[in-house]
């Protein structure tokens, strides 16, 4: 069973709202939206701009040295897509989480390319390395890493807290009505 926390302030430094006394997080409801989205509540993503300069030294590396592992990269990537498409279409897992995590993938790799993916995920790794005190932690990075891409792809948003997630869809006709 989950702990459940008192009411009483919020644990992320800084924060001086109240904590609901029916709370399975120690954070108040804006605290835990930035936990859940961005792996920490002080971390703070990653912005385009940001990511200009770490993408164009990934493109001076590419023609620099273009007999390094690219293509290793570029077909990690796809070995990964193909397990994770087998995990979303399977409906024996029963990790709900896991089917989930496959299908953000999965929908990655549908609006970019392997080699763009490993582009930009290159272009984390040196922000990360550019700036060690950019990221509060591992996890952190990892989500700030995982919006970078869903963003760049445009394969809408990663997380949501309450509501429902926004995917960009084609509209859909409805009995009787014209598009």
């Amino acid at each position: 069973m989950a702990h459940r926390y008192q009411a009483g302030m919020c644990r992320a430094r800084g924060c001086s709202r109240t904590v609901r006394s029916n709370a399975y997080s120690p954070f108040c409801s804006s605290c835990t939206a930035l936990d859940i989205r961005y792996g920490d509540p002080r971390q703070r993503r990653i912005t385009q701009l940001e990511m200009k300069r770490p993408l164009r030294a990934v493109a001076r590396l590419r023609k620099r040295n273009p007999h390094a592992d690219w293509h290793l990269m570029a077909e990690n990537w796809n070995q990964l897509v193909r397990r994770c498409q087998e995990i979303s279409n399977s409906r024996d897992t029963d990790i709900r989480y896991r089917r989930q995590a496959a299908n953000v993938i999965v929908q990655i790799a549908e609006s970019m390319s392997a080699d763009e993916v490993v582009d930009w995920t290159a272009a984390c790794y040196i922000v990360e390395e550019t700036n060690p005190q950019r990221f509060v932690s591992d996890r952190a990075f990892w989500c700030c890493m995982l919006h970078v891409l869903r963003r760049a792809g445009k394969s809408g948003r990663v997380f949501h807290v309450g509501g429902k997630d926004q995917l960009p869809h084609p509209p859909q006709a409805h009995e009787g009505h014209r598009l």
